[in-house]
């Protein structure tokens, strides 16, 4: 009886946990890009951009539309952060 109830509950509670939607999908991606920022993790940044991703950085009067330009904007974000740590 035991093993039907852990069975039954466990498939209710599966769906809810299984599935997140794009919003959710869309804040992990935000949160990771935060933490590997802050961490000044520039190829943790970097992955998280498709190839063909198009970025514009806070200060960068450029628009990024490859990863390697991503990459030059995330060290130098990097960069400045150390230099201008509060």
């Amino acid at each position: 009886m035991r093993k039907l109830l852990l069975a039954c509950a466990l498939f209710l509670i599966w769906p809810v946990a299984a599935s997140s939607g794009p919003k959710e999908d869309a804040l992990l991606v935000v949160e990771q890009f935060k933490k590997a920022f802050d961490a000044s993790d520039v190829e943790g940044v970097v992955k998280l951009f498709a190839p063909d991703a198009v970025f514009l950085g806070t200060v960068s009067p450029v628009l990024a539309t490859k990863t390697d330009q991503i990459e030059v904007f995330s060290r130098v974000a990097a960069i400045h952060a150390t230099f201008h740590h509060d």
